[in-house]
């Protein structure tokens, strides 16, 4: 309890702990404490827990704009993507805060179009003068050439998510798509489905070329033909129309109806299912439908979506962790496992 004078009177003030109450609660010294907190080395990841164990305990919060000046960096770590509301992202965010809190770090949302006229421009600006210490930028823009030779020149650090191209260019992490698309084909065909098509996403998206081809291949590997797999991409040009329920009417009103559609996402998945109950079709008996993803409303459609779990929140935990780390000379790659999750929208074949 600490105490303040003001009007001639003693006034008691619980003031908020600091770094050197977490030390001496612990008996070690403040610079191990701070070093522990700034996410420094030197620190053991048992008794760097500790201390952050401590430091919660007691509540205490650091002076980001201290420590910053201290130290010439801002504790800011950005997460940059082209769509604040896709649903992937969104598992990105939850990732990249918890992390960045751990650390602490202060996360900051960006988003970037680079179609617009003077987009990457201004970001560059907001670089200058509200500066980060790293960035995780989530596919498509993880291939973005321009974006990345402007992060080098201004020697902001940073992750990639999913790169398609020039992957040893930095750290990156990825999802196994091979692995999720191949879990889908193979429950598909268990189910008795021979007859299965594909809405898929943009191709200059790693994980839409990757999802395909592992998904061709393994249906061609249980027996089936690859060729015979309709895959239409997803365009959604005027967007009338929930994403994927054009591409779904064009695979369902012809006389070879698909039994079975594979979505790219969540998204173009509940697209299907509008377009299929729209139709006048029974699900999952007459069509069974897959997503992927795990979108929190897969579980609110009817009916429930198959779909496989990205670990989105896992990846962009790690990205962060890199960035909060002193760089390394190797850039590093990690593939995280996918789960395939089984719901409702999958019936068997008779």
């Amino acid at each position: 309890m600490h105490y303040t004078l003001c009007h001639g009177e003693t006034h008691m003030v619980k003031l908020s702990p600091t770094l050197d109450d977490v030390a001496r609660m612990l008996g070690v010294s403040g610079k191990t404490v701070a070093r522990a907190i700034n996410g420094e080395p030197g620190v053991s990841q048992e008794r760097r827990a500790r201390i952050l164990e401590v430091a919660k305990e007691l509540g205490y919060r650091s002076n980001q704009s201290a420590r910053a000046l201290a130290s010439s960096r801002s504790f800011r770590i950005g997460v940059l993507s082209p769509w604040l509301t896709a649903y992937f992202v969104l598992q990105i965010y939850r990732g990249a805060a918890d992390a960045c809190a751990a650390h602490g770090y202060q996360m900051v949302i960006c988003e970037l179009d680079p179609a617009q006229d003077g987009a990457l421009e201004r970001f560059e600006r907001q670089l200058r003068t509200q500066p980060l210490d790293g960035l995780f930028i989530t596919a498509p823009l993880s291939d973005n050439a321009a974006l990345l030779d402007m992060l080098e020149r201004l020697g902001i650090r940073y992750v990639r998510h999913s790169p398609l191209l020039d992957q040893d260019r930095s750290d990156a992490v990825f999802a196994d798509d091979v692995d999720g698309a191949s879990r889908i084909a193979r429950h598909l065909w268990e189910l008795g489905h021979r007859h299965v098509a594909m809405v898929n996403g943009p191709p200059h998206h790693l994980a839409a070329r990757l999802r395909q081809a592992a998904f061709c291949a393994e249906i061609g590997r249980l027996g089936g033909d690859p060729e015979a797999i309709r895959v239409l991409v997803e365009s959604d040009l005027n967007g009338l129309q929930p994403p994927g329920f054009e591409e779904a009417g064009q695979l369902l009103s012809g006389p070879d109806r698909p039994t079975a559609i594979f979505a790219f996402n969540d998204v173009l998945a509940a697209g299907v299912l509008a377009r299929a109950h729209q139709m006048g079709l029974t699900l999952p008996d007459d069509l069974a439908v897959v997503g992927y993803g795990n979108a929190d409303f897969s579980q609110l459609t009817w009916p429930r979506l198959t779909t496989v779990r990205q670990p989105n929140y896992d990846m962009a935990k790690r990205a962060v962790e890199w960035l909060t780390q002193p760089a390394v000379q190797e850039a590093r790659r990690v593939t995280f496992p996918v789960e395939l999750i089984e719901r409702d929208s999958c019936g068997r074949i008779a």
